[in-house]
């Protein structure tokens, strides 16, 4: 099974300094956010931000910051945003055996995501 993911960056306004990354696949609603000390931070976002969600993923999306009051930075860093910016990465494809196997997976592959800026 191929699951089509967005990688983003997360790093401090004011020195640009990484201190995540994150992971969102639209198709099994997982967001997930890897801080630089390697705990891993899943977000539930509710079933009514979904379509918003993914209105911001359909868009053509650059190498850049995404907007502050993006639907993508709010699900990332929520309140944080006023210290943190979130920046589009890439989009890849992530494998997965089986239904059973994509949690583990998409965990797998946000550890993979390069904290870059």
């Amino acid at each position: 099974m191929t699951l089509r993911t967005w990688a983003f960056a997360i790093g401090f306004l004011q020195s640009s300094t990484p201190v995540a990354h994150a992971l969102i696949c639209p198709e099994v609603k997982y967001v997930a956010v890897r801080w630089q000390d390697g705990r891993l931070d899943r977000r539930h976002v509710p079933d009514a931000l979904w379509p918003s969600l993914l209105q911001e993923l359909a868009m053509d999306m650059a190498v850049k910051p995404v907007s502050k009051s993006s639907m993508i930075s709010t699900v990332l860093v929520g309140s944080m945003g006023a210290l943190m910016s979130v920046t589009f990465v890439e989009t890849h494809a992530v494998e997965a055996r089986d239904a059973k196997d994509v949690e583990k997976a998409l965990d797998a592959a946000t550890r993979g995501v390069a904290v870059t800026r």
